[in-house]
């Protein structure tokens, strides 16, 4: 498949694990814990061992996890979207980062080992990391053993730039809502809000 059906695809599957989190975690501290995910047939098998795996779902588009601490990720999951996705070396340019959908300091601090990757832009990837990211790191925190799909995380791997301020998504959350629900977020779009806000105003990180 070509980089931007392999991209779609990848935002199908993050819209799926938001609808149904507890089949579809993005973080956990043992991958048996992914295998063992609710209401579906998951699996996993070790890429490089101890430090990355493939976690496949009743046949579905596959999902690459790396260890927190390991640090050839990028080139790992470019060799797994090579083999697994059959995109085309040669578009898998700088212009792209791999990144963890959950912050990888964050998810270390809680007591998790394994994060899900995600192929994103490169302008998306630093924009999280100036300064949401950051702010998520500084937070106080309590131990966890898995982290499941959030709205921040679904924002991040759709492409929508990050608030810069409680200001900046008060304005901007009809427009984000609207582009959640163009991607194929189902439900109610008040709820949708509704949950938004009440995220942002639980996580301090804007």
């Amino acid at each position: 498949m070509n980089l931007n059906t392999a991209i779609a695809l990848q935002e199908r599957d993050f819209i799926r694990a938001f609808h149904d989190p507890s089949a579809y975690p993005v973080a956990v501290q043992d991958p048996r814990q992914a295998a063992r995910a609710l209401s579906v047939n998951a699996g996993f098998a070790w890429d490089v061992s101890g430090k990355t795996f493939v976690r496949t779902v009743n046949g579905q588009f596959k999902e690459y996890w790396a260890h927190v601490d390991f640090q050839d990720y990028r080139k790992a999951f470019l060799g797994f979207a090579k083999s697994s996705w059959s995109v085309p070396p040669q578009q898998l340019t700088d212009a792209l980062h791999v990144d963890h959908v959950v912050n990888r300091g964050f998810a270390r601090d809680v007591g998790l080992a394994y994060v899900r990757l995600a192929l994103l832009p490169r302008t998306i990837n630093i924009r999280y990391g100036a300064k949401i990211e950051k702010n998520l790191s500084r937070l106080e925190k309590a131990g966890q053993r898995v982290v499941f799909m959030d709205y921040l995380c679904l924002m991040k791997v759709l492409g929508i730039l990050p608030p810069g301020s409680w200001d900046n998504y008060s304005n901007r959350r009809d427009q984000i809502a609207t582009v959640f629900m163009s991607k194929g977020v189902a439900g109610d779009r008040g709820l949708l809000l509704q949950g938004m806000d009440g995220f942002f105003s639980l996580w301090k990180v804007l």
